[in-house]
């Protein structure tokens, strides 16, 4: 697996949403009624999901809002974080529909410790793509990090039933149960799961390592 990379594709450029690139910042305001509803979502899986997904949410989107969205993501590259906050309400307010927008937003506002805030856009991408795998990759890391481990090892399980080849997730899921619920059968399943599918990951290959020592002893 090359990072955390899911592609989508919403009729604008395709946008890594961790691997981010764009142009110049700022925010404009677009009236919602010039954009279609959405259509229904539809998922591509890149290399059975090895590489990662083209998340597809067809909308008939406008040069000028896949030009601001494109200048939320420069200002979230570039830690510009209250620019792209700015853009990304800019962008949903035109395209409600659309599901990276809010993830874009969740990361800016956990990028500038602004984790309460973060997580209704979390919430409204998980509505609009269940089991979105990015979504749910932020959000289960942030109500761990706020003590919410039965809440997010929920996101993370009721994501791999929709997405189980997002192996990011599952070396989470291994984690969250590892340390925070001492759930070691979890935690050894996940673990083993991962490395099946990416072998050689010495990191993985500890923890799975302790992990069956702690159940042995």
């Amino acid at each position: 697996m090359k990072k955390r990379i899911i592609c989508l594709a919403v009729n604008w450029p395709l946008i890594l949403l961790l691997v981010l690139s764009g142009c110049a910042s700022g925010t404009s305001s677009l009236p919602k009624e010039k954009f279609a509803d959405a259509q229904p979502v539809t998922v591509s899986r890149l290399q059975n999901g090895q590489v990662g997904f083209e998340i597809n949410e067809n909308g008939r989107i406008g040069d000028a809002l896949r030009d601001l969205f494109a200048r939320g993501v420069d200002a979230l590259e570039s830690g510009k974080y209250d620019v792209a906050v700015d853009t990304f309400k800019s962008v949903i307010i035109a395209a409600p529909f659309m599901s990276a927008p809010y993830i874009n937003l969740g990361i800016a506002y956990i990028r500038s410790e602004r984790d309460a805030q973060a997580e209704e856009p979390l919430k409204k991408a998980l509505e609009l793509v269940s089991g979105h795998p990015l979504a749910s990759h932020e959000y289960g890391l942030l109500l761990r990090r706020e003590g919410r481990f039965d809440e997010a090892r929920t996101v993370y399980e009721s994501s791999l039933k929709i997405f189980p080849e997002y192996f990011p997730l599952r070396k989470n899921l291994g984690v969250l149960c590892d340390i925070y619920l001492n759930d070691l059968g979890c935690a050894a399943r996940q673990y083993e799961m991962f490395l099946d599918a990416q072998p050689g990951n010495e990191q993985v290959e500890l923890w799975l390592v302790e992990v069956q020592g702690r159940r042995n002893r």
